[in-house]
């Protein structure tokens, strides 16, 4: 069943990805995963590995290591502190590799609602480290995301869509929206899910705004030792294929 979902949700995306592609709009996919590593359910500790490729999976533009640290300071309302270091190029053409080591600070209180859906933010504060920058670069990014739980279906956990602003204090202009139509998690087993989204992301260079469109698929893994992380990969592996 898995298996149907998630070649019937990459072919139906190909072939948009495809549309976009021909109109001057740049094709993506993303492959990321999540693993928080320790959690005391106050307390967590977590790592999430992200790569992309671009123009129908050509070539890998960018990756991502990324560590963080949560604080479930209230039952609505998460604070975290994570570093990141990422290598990669611009989504254009003939751009450069350059590397960027980035500090993240992040407010994340989520709203539920009497009729079941849950209202998410995430509003993070980046310093951003450029191999070509002598000063930080700070930018500021909100998330607004609609959840809604699919508590009948032991499958599929939850349907979400978001709308997520960049903003750059250096020169106080908005850099970067996306839009993200769709996105699924999946169970997969007790301790993992998986995430297929959609997205589409505008980048403003130059006064003017590139299109891209993302298909996008991440591995979650809820608390487990480094063990039964890799077992928990080998059950995966055998449900899917």
């Amino acid at each position: 069943m898995i298996k149907k979902i998630i070649i019937t949700f990459i072919i139906l995306k190909l072939f948009n990805v495809s549309n976009l592609q021909c109109n001057d709009c740049y094709s993506e996919y993303w492959q990321s995963f999540f693993w928080r590593m320790w959690d005391n359910n106050t307390f967590a500790i977590a790592t999430y590995i992200k790569i992309d490729s671009k123009n129908h999976f050509k070539r890998i533009r960018a990756y991502q290591l990324n560590e963080q640290f949560i604080w479930q300071a209230k039952k609505n309302l998460s604070l975290e502190l994570h570093y990141a270091y990422l290598n990669g190029r611009p989504i254009l053409e003939n751009s450069k590799w350059r590397w960027q080591h980035r500090l993240e600070l992040e407010f994340n209180p989520s709203f539920p609602l009497s009729c079941g859906p849950l209202i998410v933010t995430r509003n993070r504060l980046e310093i951003r480290y450029f191999k070509t920058e002598s000063v930080p670069i700070y930018r500021w990014r909100q998330r607004t995301m609609l959840t809604i739980p699919l508590k009948n279906n032991s499958l599929l956990k939850s349907f979400s869509i978001y709308n997520e602003l960049f903003y750059n204090a250096s020169d106080q202009r908005i850099s970067q929206n996306r839009i993200c139509p769709f996105q699924l998690r999946i169970a997969l087993s007790k301790k993992a899910e998986l995430d297929l989204y959609f997205i589409f992301r505008f980048i403003n260079r130059d006064n003017f705004w590139y299109k891209s469109a993302i298909i996008g698929t991440q591995f979650i893994f809820k608390y487990v030792t480094a063990c039964k992380f890799f077992k928990t990969l080998t059950k995966i592996k055998g449900r899917l294929f």
